[in-house]
């Protein structure tokens, strides 16, 4: 997980968007064995609060419900389907998984990914 963020963060959003259109999805049975592979593991070890954004001041605070579950499978889904488009033969293709790791990180899981790191430290030292 620290090496996603890490790399999320380090990729540059510099290329363009091919305009081409590339059908890739990630097969639904797929997607739920996956979903499934997470819940069996995380037991007791699924909700956590967390501060939604740290960086408002304090009275505008909302302190929020975090399920991990919801964040494992929203950045399995949207790394998969990057890695899909990725893995095909076509430079439009791959120019465009990348730009799509990077927007959808930027947009999206880079705040699913912090905050799973966060409780999943919490959860590890709780359990030692």
């Amino acid at each position: 997980m620290l090496s996603l963020y890490n790399l999320g963060n380090l990729i540059m959003l510099t290329e363009e968007k091919s305009d081409k259109k590339f059908d890739v999805k990630l097969d639904d049975q797929e997607f739920q064995k996956s979903l499934h592979f997470i819940a069996d593991r995380l037991w007791d070890y699924r909700y956590y609060w967390y501060v939604f954004d740290p960086t408002v001041k304090k009275k505008d605070t909302g302190i929020v419900y975090g399920d991990l579950y919801e964040d494992l499978g929203s950045i399995y889904k949207y790394l998969k389907n990057s890695l899909l488009l990725y893995g095909m033969k076509s430079s439009d293709a791959k120019q465009n998984a990348v730009w799509d790791f990077k927007w959808n990180f930027d947009t999206h899981w880079s705040g699913h990914c912090a905050n799973a790191i966060c409780a999943i430290h919490y959860f590890l030292q709780k359990g030692r």
